[in-house]
């Protein structure tokens, strides 16, 4: 299909988008009759210029792409979250709001995650979260009508629990402490020595299940507080490096753009597009040709061949970009062969 210029293939997107809805670059690359790489490029711009917008959440490496007003069909996607962001996401569609503090940690955590369907907002002091197609408003009289705070009366129930602990540390101290008395039977001293074993082991297991859980709430709430920072969370190794290379190859796009803009040459159709180079179709003062973008510095040999190869297939003259000059050994050879006529074979 030839593309006579940049614009066509963004309007494409755009109008894909608003009879699709939400919608995945692979899906998009099919319906404008692109390569993937190509598709994320003209995405890539279109983001960049705010014209559409990006998910939070990713369908294997791919984020999901859809203009503004369209986020609650991101909804027919949340049946690829993960099993414990899926739990959050049922769990805060089913309530509309939830109090961070009352949530298990692992839901603390994957409300955090679902950013597409959990907005955090403040209420007395309060971390709170509203499903996304709620306003704030309307979050805060559902909590009004469907969950009650705790009264004052309630209040002070909690209070002996937080006492607990100190009085066990103390009765462990006291019970290790008071020294064993000396028995008057063999079978007393028995019984004795029984019971004194059992009793801190009891105190030592409940310790140990409260220390865990005060570990796993002090861990939660390290991880989880300052949601209302404005700096991203960091990203596995693997999504990262990922959305670099896409970047690099927005990247590489555009600068074979702005070169065939300099040299008022048109763009007719795009050959083959992938992070090493670009197969472009274009056309200088009425002349056509190929064009070879590489992506690197200097080309060698084979890079060459590679390109008078293409070039014959398609009964074009063909020109090479790269960004870099050449070694003075390979512009030699070029200009050797330029002047070669025939290699003869003797006997």
């Amino acid at each position: 299909m030839p593309i006579q210029n940049t614009n066509q293939p963004k309007e494409k997107i755009i109008q894909t988008l608003k009879t699709n809805g939400p919608s995945l670059p692979i899906h998009i690359s099919k319906e404008i009759g692109v390569n993937t790489l190509f598709a994320s490029a003209f995405l890539g711009e279109l983001l960049s210029n705010k014209q559409i917008k990006m998910s939070h959440m990713k369908v294997g490496n791919s984020p999901i792409y859809l203009l503004a007003g369209q986020e609650p069909q991101l909804e027919k996607y949340s049946q690829h979250l993960k099993s414990r962001e899926k739990d959050a996401f049922l769990l805060l569609k089913e309530k509309q709001i939830l109090e961070d503090q009352k949530q298990e940690p692992a839901i603390r955590v994957a409300l955090r995650a679902i950013k597409d369907f959990a907005v955090a907002f403040q209420k007395e002091g309060r971390v709170m979260w509203r499903y996304f197609t709620n306003t704030e408003a309307e979050s805060i009289q559902e909590k009004k009508e469907n969950i009650s705070h705790p009264t004052q009366k309630e209040k002070p129930q909690n209070l002996p629990q937080e006492k607990e602990k100190p009085d066990n540390q103390i009765q462990t101290k006291k019970i290790s402490e008071i020294p064993p008395e000396k028995p008057a039977n063999q079978s007393s001293s028995q019984e004795e020595n029984i019971e004194s074993h059992k009793i801190p082991k009891e105190i030592k297991i409940s310790q140990e299940i409260t220390t865990q859980e005060s570990l796993t709430e002090k861990s939660a709430s390290a991880k989880n507080l300052n949601i209302f920072d404005k700096k991203k969370y960091i990203k596995k190794t693997t999504v990262k490096k990922k959305k670099t290379s896409t970047k690099q190859n927005q990247k590489f796009f555009e600068k074979i753009k702005h070169f065939l803009s300099e040299n008022n040459t048109e763009l007719l159709d795009i050959i083959s597009f992938n992070h090493q180079q670009i197969i472009l179709h274009v056309k200088t003062n009425e002349n056509e040709k190929i064009l070879v973008a590489y992506n690197k510095k200097r080309v060698n040999e084979i890079d060459i061949i590679d390109a008078h190869k293409k070039s014959a297939e398609l009964s074009l003259p063909y020109a090479i970009l790269t960004k870099g000059h050449q070694t003075k050994k390979l512009t030699e050879f070029i200009n050797a062969a330029k002047s070669l006529q025939k290699i003869e074979i003797f006997e």
